[in-house]
């Protein structure tokens, strides 16, 4: 029949449980939680790293962002200076040839009016010499 009563194996009982409660607690608890420990702060300190690390890199890219931003605030410059230096080349070419075009059809006039003047001058003379040779012509027929 089954005794609820301490008998005589209840020490050695209790011997083996706290033998094996040893064991248990320096061969396998005490090491675990030593782990256990050692793995949190590590994993504490990367989690620590590991925001620095994002904190550095966001500074870095705003940082470059605010790079590309005055990049691209200088090149709209850039291409604004060099718009407005093209369209004073155009407008000085522009005038320059307009300049050379009155001034070539201001030579084409003047020679146009020298040759008016000379083409009568030639004709007069050419009138007054017919003239002669008709009243010759005239005279002599008579």
């Amino acid at each position: 029949m089954i005794s609820l009563l301490p008998d005589d194996t209840l020490l050695i009982q209790w011997a083996i449980f706290l033998l094996v409660l040893g064991v248990l607690h320096f061969g396998g608890f005490r090491p675990t939680l030593k782990i256990l420990r050692e793995r949190k702060k590590r994993t504490k300190g990367e989690k620590e790293r590991a925001q620095i690390l994002t904190k550095e890199a966001e500074k870095i890219l705003v940082q470059y962002e605010e790079k590309i931003k005055e990049a691209r605030l200088k090149g709209n410059r850039e291409r604004e200076r060099l718009s407005k230096e093209g369209e004073a080349i155009y407008s000085q070419l522009v005038k320059e040839a307009r300049s050379a075009e009155e001034e070539a059809i201001s030579k084409i006039r003047q020679d146009l009016e020298s040759q008016k003047r000379q083409a009568i001058i030639d004709l007069e003379e050419t009138a007054q010499e017919m003239s002669k040779e008709i009243a010759r012509l005239m005279l002599a027929s008579k």
